[in-house]
């Protein structure tokens, strides 16, 4: 095993983990929005945060490792990010790894967090809704309070998600660029969350998936 060293995570996300030697990079997965057990991300992340801290630069790395019941009894799949622990930032409280928890229904895909497996109610209202397979200019609104909104827009080799937030001192301002079979291959993410904005962009450096 090679040892590799975060969220941001976004993704979330140098970072610890753990990388298989004969792991296969970049190849491509057969569905559309990867999902399976074993999938394999790794960003170089630049962040920018409005702090007297100056540039960060670091690895991320996100592996689904397996599933989870939540608190309505549906499963979701186990993301975990890895980084370094003094990478993190208001947005990612727990030093050196975060976990999301993502699930399929029918055409849509949803994320949630940690809070979400154990208060059922939560569930009907995930932190990002995703319709697939997305189509030109399509737009959708999310489960959140308040404003929470989405346009996604054909590009060259995939599309582009304008993701904007608005909630009680919250505003988020996140541009999230998704390949077919590969997943999200550059994120640009603008959070502003009680504190100095936190300003995140990821960029797909290698990848598995099954």
């Amino acid at each position: 095993m090679k040892n590799k060293m975060m969220y941001s995570l976004y993704l979330l996300l140098s970072l610890t983990g753990c990388v298989n030697d004969d792991i296969i990079t970049n190849r491509a997965s057969s569905e559309y929005f990867p999902s399976k057990i074993g999938n394999y991300w790794e960003y170089s992340v630049t962040d920018s945060t409005d702090t007297s801290d100056g540039v960060k630069k670091y690895t991320l790395t996100i592996t689904i490792t397996g599933t989870k019941v939540m608190a309505d009894g549906k499963q979701a799949s186990i993301w975990k990010y890895q980084f370094p622990k003094w990478a993190h930032s208001s947005s990612y409280p727990d030093e050196g790894v975060d976990t999301v928890y993502v699930r399929i229904e029918n055409d849509t895909v949803k994320t949630f967090t940690k809070g979400y497996l154990s208060i059922k109610s939560l569930t009907s209202f995930p932190r990002q809704v995703f319709p697939i397979p997305f189509k030109d200019g399509q737009k959708w609104n999310g489960k959140l309070l308040v404003i929470d909104k989405y346009a996604a827009n054909k590009i060259s080799d995939g599309f582009q998600i304008d993701y904007y937030y608005l909630g009680p001192n919250i505003e988020y301002n996140d541009k999230l660029f998704f390949k077919p079979n590969i997943g999200f291959v550059e994120l640009d993410m603008s959070h502003y969350d009680l504190g100095p904005i936190d300003h995140q962009i990821w960029k797909l450096e290698k990848y598995s998936l099954n």
